[in-house]
């Protein structure tokens, strides 16, 4: 927002954090398995998935 990059998100693009449209993230479905470490974890520390 600080740089007029409105309907765009942030993305990891190693070794970058870049802003990526939101349409161009949606355009693909990702799925993450609920029961991998990282959302395990995740879960452990506190952050929700709205589930």
């Amino acid at each position: 927002m600080a740089n007029s990059k409105w309907g765009h998100m942030v993305a990891l693009q190693t070794p970058h954090i870049v802003p990526i449209p939101i349409v161009e993230a949606l355009r693909d479905t990702k799925k993450v398995d609920p029961n991998h470490d990282t959302v395990r974890t995740a879960r452990k520390i506190g952050i929700s998935f709205g589930d």
